[in-house]
């Protein structure tokens, strides 16, 4: 660059700066402006970086003031922008009032995935990890039976994108948002959304099987981006969610402050994101947007449950689902099996549009806490210290009906409302607690009867919250 180049970009930087800065007596005499905080990145984007603003403060005015090129604006799950910037550049923006602080943009990624050879497309029984959140215990019963379908939610997807065309979706997948300029509106080049969106809602594959889908891409062909690029996807989920509506981020990097605030800020917008731990075996806490508050991050367990080798662990963690060998959509049609957190999240966040469907209204707190309240606790083995045994488990939910007051040894029954119990030993929950009775189902419908287990005060006492009507069923 020439000093005459340099000079120009000088004299127009600290023109811009002017507009908002004391009068040149005023300055002469005041304070040096303090800089605002600057973050780096372990993976950093070399020249670009993440400006956060105040709340009052117009993002765009400010980059225009200081003849700045933004990639992204920023409006609701952020105030601020992305752009490149030079040294000089760089001093000027964190010394300009209203910028609260400056991030190293980073490199995000889905992590390459060992993956099994193409297969025919399997039946819902013979994938394992449907059948594994639609049960307590092990050994696995070959079924996945859901009380509802998710039809109605929305489930956005901040990933590669989606194969619109695949079969698994039958038109429920559509475009929402591409970060990454390359005229492709969303549709998949690498696989791996596709596969996560065939986990979320897809028709052999989903859990949530009648959810919409739509695609926001924020990954490349090679499964790359920036967290620019993720940061300006939560943004516009922020902004155009059509609720009710979950979101699956089965993508991340190293922490990230302003990553984390976007992500935190989606969930006070009502969208709740369900966000894969990482596969580094590592502690989630050292990963975004894993360790964001308001998130629901997933770790990964196999069909032995145990936490797998790959899965990061820690307290950031919520739950865990199944991760190893999980059969979904493949790009360009067909399924493939894969391994990761990436996608473990997605049976959560099917599971979380289930309840959706039936709670269009809760809030991402309200699901959270749904989510940990129907899990199975202390159930894996092998597992990383200070990480929650809990298994996601509530995705056959049903419910039943009982007429009075039931105390620790009397007989009673309840009438069911679903079709998928059979005679024998099954399993009632109620807060929390297991009650296990025999008894058979006659039809569609009918008595189940047993006798209650010894419990503190006994279970489903009368005036019991919910009142006696309705409650949990699990078979």
């Amino acid at each position: 660059m020439s000093t005459r180049t340099r000079l120009a970009l000088t004299s127009a930087a600290l023109t811009a700066l002017a507009l908002t800065a004391p009068t040149a007596s005023a300055s002469a005499t005041g304070p040096e402006p303090t800089p605002a905080p600057f973050f780096t990145a372990a993976n950093a984007v070399p020249g670009k970086y993440i400006v956060t603003l105040d709340q009052t403060v117009d993002a765009a005015k400010v980059a225009e003031k200081l003849n700045l090129k933004p990639s992204f604006v920023y409006e609701k799950a952020l105030n601020g922008f992305a752009a490149p910037l030079t040294v000089l550049q760089l001093e000027i923006v964190r010394k300009t009032p209203g910028v609260t602080s400056v991030e190293e943009d980073a490199v995000a990624l889905t992590p390459p995935q060992p993956s099994a050879p193409a297969t025919a497309p399997r039946s819902p029984a013979a994938t394992w990890g449907l059948d594994r959140i639609n049960q307590w215990n092990l050994p696995l019963d070959n079924d996945f039976t859901t009380r509802g379908n998710g039809a109605g939610v929305t489930a956005y997807i901040l990933d590669t994108g989606i194969d619109y065309t695949h079969d698994e979706f039958g038109g429920r997948a559509t475009f929402g948002f591409d970060a990454m300029g390359d005229g492709r509106y969303g549709q998949d080049c690498n696989g791996h959304g596709t596969h996560v969106a065939g986990t979320v809602a897809g028709r052999t594959y989903g859990v949530a099987r009648k959810a919409d889908l739509v695609s926001v891409r924020v990954l490349g062909c090679d499964g790359r981006g920036a967290y620019s690029g993720m940061i300006a996807g939560l943004d516009w989920v922020a902004k155009n969610a059509r609720q009710p509506a979950v979101l699956n981020g089965s993508l991340g990097g190293d922490k990230s402050v302003t990553l984390n605030n976007a992500a935190t800020a989606l969930a006070n917008a009502g969208v709740l994101p369900v966000i894969a731990a990482g596969n580094d075996a590592k502690d989630a806490c050292n990963v975004s947007p894993a360790s964001a508050t308001g998130t629901v991050t997933v770790a990964a367990s196999n069909a032995w449950d145990e936490e797998t080798s790959f899965s990061n662990h820690g307290r950031c963690v919520e739950l865990f689902a199944p991760g190893q060998d999980i059969v979904s959509a493949r790009i360009g049609g067909g399924s493939i099996a894969q391994n990761g957190t990436s996608m473990a999240a997605p049976h959560v966040a099917g599971v979380a549009a289930l309840y959706k469907a039936e709670h269009p209204t809760a809030a991402p707190a309200e699901i959270s806490a749904w989510l940990d309240g129907n899990s199975t606790k202390g159930l894996l083995t092998s597992i990383s210290s200070d990480t929650p045994n809990t298994v996601s488990t509530p995705a056959g939910l049903g419910t039943f009906t009982y007429t009075d007051t039931l105390s620790t040894t009397a007989p009673w029954s309840v009438t069911v409302a679903t079709t998928d119990l059979v005679s024998g030993t099954d399993t009632i929950g109620w807060n929390n607690l297991r009650i296990t009775t025999g008894g058979h189902l006659n039809g569609i419908g009918g008595q189940w009867t047993g006798i209650a287990k010894p419990g503190p005060g006994g279970h489903f006492p009368e005036g019991a919250d919910p009142q006696p009507g309705t409650a949990s069923l699990r078979p």
